[in-house]
């Protein structure tokens, strides 16, 4: 059997960018076999603890090398000690970025929304728009005209929907003056469908290439709204 999988990396691991982080997740992990160029590697036939001590003493030399070349090229006037404060603080920046500037971003926005009056169509999956009204601060007071369900994803068919459901022809019937795109996996995909139906009202993205999902990243927080209340049809 195969299988196969969004993204090549290990829980908590970046994904995997060079032939030594493929080998280092494959014999990490439970997977049998790994496919490299013409060569195939058998899990059961290596010596998993010697091949990983080397590669990963070997990969962490190759990246205290970069770190080096790259801080004395951004940061030529440091001392070792500021080094490593300005790599402990663009880590947080990182992180913050990654885990909450969705969130951040989008309650800015709802600002905006609210002052405005903006009509809202949401397009995207059922679990990502369910999660909006009850932990984004501010979502209830959206002007919802309707949401179309992307539905990919046979995991959610039956989830409740947060707002009255629409179908692509009702897009261009309907009164609204944006689009807010609440899908984490399927976003370009939406983006890319809006061009071909040359459908040219503003769009508002929750996330990018480097966001976590907030069905990932906001369960411990705040719930702003009793999810048995949601609509359904």
């Amino acid at each position: 059997m195969i299988f196969i999988n969004t993204s090549f990396n290990d829980a908590g691991e970046p994904i995997v960018e060079t032939p030594e982080d493929a080998t280092c997740c494959f014999l990490n992990t439970e997977m049998d076999y790994l496919v490299l160029d013409n060569y195939l590697l058998d899990s059961s036939k290596l010596d998993k603890s010697s091949i990983l001590k080397k590669i990963f003493e070997d990969r962490a030399k190759k990246i205290q090398d970069e770190q080096k070349k790259y801080l004395e090229m951004l940061c030529p006037n440091y001392d070792e000690d500021e080094c490593q404060y300005f790599i402990k603080e663009h880590n947080k920046i990182s992180e913050w970025h990654v885990k909450y500037r969705s969130k951040y971003e989008l309650e800015k926005k709802i600002l905006e929304w609210k002052e405005n009056n903006t009509k809202l169509i949401i397009i995207g999956t059922k679990d990502h728009t369910e999660i909006l009204p009850r932990q984004i601060n501010g979502f209830l007071g959206l002007n919802i005209k309707g949401f179309i369900d992307y539905g990919k994803n046979d995991m959610y068919e039956n989830a409740k929907k947060s707002y009255s459901s629409l179908e692509w022809d009702e897009i261009s019937t309907i009164d609204y003056d944006e689009i807010l795109i609440s899908s984490h996996e399927y976003m370009y995909e939406i983006i890319d469908l809006l061009d071909k139906k040359q459908i040219k009202k503003p769009k508002y993205i929750i996330y990018d290439n480097a966001s976590r999902s907030f069905l990932d990243m906001l369960k411990n927080f705040p719930n702003y709204y009793n999810s048995e209340n949601f609509k359904s049809e």
